[in-house]
């Protein structure tokens, strides 16, 4: 017969649970990044919760750390010189009286998308095709998955849409967007009628080791020069 929706709210609820468990806590993500002048290098993108570890061969001593949740900083960590930067400003947190939230970050407008009747696999990972339009024309197509294609938990996609929003936003030369509420990530995007583009080639989801996604403890922070010329200016004052 038919379940009361409380009932079925409670199995919903109870699946969920379960589907949470059996996807990993932890998630390696291996992106082909392609530049304008079709330069393929590979990234590494490793997530645990809010974070993501973001690892370019091309110097294999550093890396960058999101934190995808709050006041969303980006740190560039260097292992060789032992120090880290902040590439996000430092933003202090404004409490509401009686709300303990911060304030939250502002929303950018979201790109409009227009998902198409075409889906595809890119490394395995079943996903649809949906294009990307700038004045109604498509111009970048994507092909997106959600956690049931990625197997990984929701909070580790809401991680990754992060990261592709703020990687776009810092130019680093990833075309990639997640959806606006967050439950689809590209794991392939292309331009059309260029030669940027972005494709997933594997998701690992391997336990990472324990302190991966933190900076170690005796690093000393570095500020930027930005924030150098603005304390000077101040105390010059």
């Amino acid at each position: 017969g038919r379940m009361s929706v409380k009932s079925r709210f409670l199995i919903a609820g109870a699946m969920s649970v379960f589907v949470m468990t059996q996807a990993a806590a932890d998630a390696t993500l291996v992106y082909e990044l392609t530049d304008e002048g079709g330069k393929i290098t590979e990234n590494r993108l490793s997530i645990r919760n809010f974070f993501v570890r973001v690892d370019d061969p091309a110097t294999p001593k550093q890396y960058l750390l999101y934190q995808a949740g709050k006041l969303f900083p980006l740190y560039r960590v260097d292992e060789d010189a032992r120090t880290y930067q902040r590439l996000t400003p430092k933003v202090k947190p404004t409490l509401h009286t009686g709300s303990k939230t911060a304030q939250p970050v502002e929303k950018r407008p979201h790109p409009l998308l227009k998902p198409e009747r075409k889906k595809n696999a890119v490394a395995n990972i079943p996903c649809r095709v949906v294009n990307e339009l700038r004045d109604d024309k498509p111009f970048i197509e994507h092909c997106m998955a959600n956690i049931g294609n990625l197997k990984i938990t929701t909070r580790e996609i809401r991680t990754l849409a992060r990261w592709l929003a703020v990687a776009r936003e810092k130019k680093f030369g990833w075309i990639g967007i997640d959806s606006e509420d967050e439950e689809f990530a590209a794991v392939q995007s292309r331009e059309i009628g260029g030669k940027r583009g972005l494709r997933l080639k594997s998701v690992s989801r391997d336990p990472l080791p324990q302190n991966y996604l933190k900076i170690p403890r005796d690093f000393k922070e570095i500020p930027l020069e930005k924030e150098v010329k603005k304390e000077k200016e101040t105390t010059a004052e």
